[in-house]
């Protein structure tokens, strides 16, 4: 039996390589084994009965693995389909949420619009009423309309007939003025011969008078002459000319025998007498060398910072200015040079020497600043005198000339600006029909030659009335570039006209280097009087009341000080003022026009500053 077993186990084992079978499959075949064991298969063979059922069970685990794998196989199908259609639920709810998500975004949109429907009824509700009011109005105003148009073909009616009068009377008025020019022009004339007749009149009354006048004297003369007078009867002879005996009698009561002897002389002691016998020359007065000395500081001026003067005209020019401008009795030519004139220091030239631009265009130098220059320096001086001549003629009445510079007084261990400025006015009675008023302003010592110092010094002006009765006042100066020809001057300039509309105010400038003027003079004089009053006192003179007294005793000089307050004169830079030698401002607009020159009547560039305020804004 168990050789059998053996057996069977041999051959199972060999049943089980052939069918590559693992060695735990074989104990899934336990019963298999234990039917062998009890031989209970019908007489067979352990190996065929091992064989037959390993064969049954093979077969059936094939057909359970090929099952198995029908299953598996269904199983990834369902898995598969499972996925797709979890994938296509997943999708369609993807969608059925997007289409829900859209449906939400129409259901507000519709919302909104409905809202929108209902808001728009409401309006078009209160509009239908507005309309509806509207409507009444319109019914009123055509109403009105139709009475207003009634009206107005009555006022046609009526504007018809005033034009009619009125053309009626245009034509009347025409007709008068006519008659009115020709009464005027007929009146012109009865006035102009009438005028032409009264002068003739009172030119011959008055030669009439002058004439009776000249026969009174000379009869006066000739009774008041001792009788054996050496020019008696020459007097007599020069009188009776061209007169018969009888008139000669009559008008001068002399006799036959006077006439005869009378028309024998010739009258050559007076033609030939050359000198007052036994007579010494007049001296000279201390107001007329005085006078002389104020005339010269005028026409020949001191140069700011030198202390000689320069001429440019001759003597013979110079004299001849000196005759008109004197008021009293003139010195006579040779006093005048060689006694005043030749004790001052006089550079002669026919051009001054001491600008750069005109030695460098002497020179030959091709430089076209120089050339601008050397032709506008002669406009400027030539408009200056004009502006003069036109005051002194009485051509401008009305205007004033008012000429500016600083220059440096000096007192006893210190210096102080003074602030000059002359004025000419015209003055009928003067013998050169000017008046002239030197006005000094003395700063502190410390001051400074500033827009500040320019500004409080003409605040006090116009403070103090000096402009009264002026209509324009033309400032001329040099172009100083601290206080004069800058920005804020400008600005200054354009306040002073604004609060004073009512007068024209000009500014002009000198050509650069050639700013020497009156100002000049007038300090030189302030200075000398001023050095010798210490060295006829010997006492020093130290503090500006002392020197605004001495200088205040000079003739036409008015000295005070500056009142210096803190200002609002800053403004931006007006780019090309330079090129400029002549500034007007606007009445009303914050507009400031610039010519090239002084002659120029239309100006070559308008400024514009950004912050003009009123005069008395400028100033704390």
């Amino acid at each position: 039996m168990n050789f059998q077993v053996e057996c069977a186990t041999s051959h199972i084992s060999d049943i089980f390589a052939v069918f590559s079978l693992l060695p735990h499959q074989i104990l899934a075949h336990k019963g298999l084994l234990d039917r062998a064991r009890n031989g209970r298969h019908f007489g067979m063979s352990f190996d065929s009965i091992i064989f037959i059922s390993l064969a049954k069970n093979m077969k059936t685990t094939k057909e359970k693995r090929k099952r198995s794998e029908i299953l598996k196989q269904k199983d990834r199908e369902s898995a598969k389909l499972r996925r797709q259609v979890k994938k296509e639920e997943m999708g369609q709810f993807s969608e059925l949420e997007s289409k829900h998500r859209l449906l939400t975004s129409q259901y507000n949109l519709l919302k909104q619009q409905y809202q929108s429907v209902t808001d728009f009824k409401n309006q078009k509700e209160e509009v239908e009423k507005e309309l509806e009011s509207l409507r009444k109005q319109n019914m009123t105003l055509k109403e009105r309309l139709a009475l207003v148009e009634m009206e107005r073909e009555q006022h046609k009616v009526v504007n018809m007939a005033l034009h009619k009068e009125m053309a009626i009377l245009q034509s009347i008025n025409k007709e008068l003025e006519e008659k009115l020019q020709q009464l005027e022009e007929v009146n012109m004339e009865l006035k102009s011969t009438l005028g032409d007749l009264m002068n003739t009149i009172q030119l011959e009354l008055e030669q009439t008078h002058i004439n009776q006048q000249i026969v009174d004297n000379t009869v006066d003369l000739v009774s008041q002459l001792p009788s054996n007078s050496p020019i008696r009867r020459p007097l007599l002879g020069f009188f009776t000319q061209e007169l018969s005996q009888d008139q000669a009698k009559r008008i001068y009561g002399i006799s036959d025998r006077t006439y005869r002897r009378v028309m024998k002389g010739n009258g050559s002691i007076l033609t030939e007498q050359k000198y007052t016998p036994n007579v010494t020359r007049k001296r000279v007065t201390e107001d007329q060398l005085k006078e002389a000395k104020e005339i010269l500081d005028d026409i020949l001026p001191v140069q700011s910072g030198r202390d000689f003067r320069p001429q440019e005209m001759t003597n013979k020019r110079l004299y001849e200015l000196y005759e008109s401008s004197v008021e009293g009795k003139p010195v006579s030519k040779s006093y005048f040079f060689y006694q005043i004139l030749a004790k001052e220091k006089i550079h002669h030239s026919k051009n001054t020497k001491f600008c750069p631009l005109c030695e460098k265009y002497e020179d030959g130098k091709d430089d076209e600043e120089a050339t601008e220059h050397v032709q506008l320096f002669p406009i400027q001086r030539r408009s200056y005198l004009k502006d003069k001549e036109d005051i002194s003629s009485g051509k401008d009445s009305t205007t004033v000339l008012v000429v500016q510079d600083f220059t440096q007084l000096e007192l006893d261990g210190s210096f102080v600006q003074d602030l000059i400025l002359c004025k000419y006015s015209y003055n009928k009675e003067s013998p050169d029909h000017l008046d002239r008023e030197y006005k000094h302003f003395i700063g502190q010592v410390g001051d400074k030659n500033d827009i500040s110092f320019v500004a409080g010094a003409w605040l006090s002006l116009i403070k103090s009335n000096w402009f009264n009765g002026v209509k324009t006042v033309k400032i001329w100066s040099d172009g100083g570039p601290k206080h004069f020809k800058i920005s804020a001057n400008m600005k200054f300039l354009l306040a002073i006209q604004q609060e004073e509309p009512n007068i024209k105010w000009i500014y002009n400038f000198f050509a650069s280097y050639h700013g020497c003027s009156i100002c000049d003079g007038v300090a030189a004089q302030a200075k000398e009087t001023l050095s010798r009053t210490m060295r006829d006192t010997q006492k020093a003179i130290r503090t500006v009341p002392e020197a605004i007294e001495i200088v205040g005793k000079l003739r036409n000089h008015v000295a005070s000080t500056v009142a210096i307050t803190s200002n609002n004169l800053s403004t931006p830079t007006l780019h090309g003022i330079k090129s400029f030698h002549k500034f007007e401002a606007d009445k009303h607009k914050n507009y400031i026009f610039a010519y090239r020159t002084s002659e120029d009547s239309k100006w070559a560039k308008r400024y514009q500053p950004q912050n003009i305020d009123n005069l008395s804004d400028l100033f704390q």
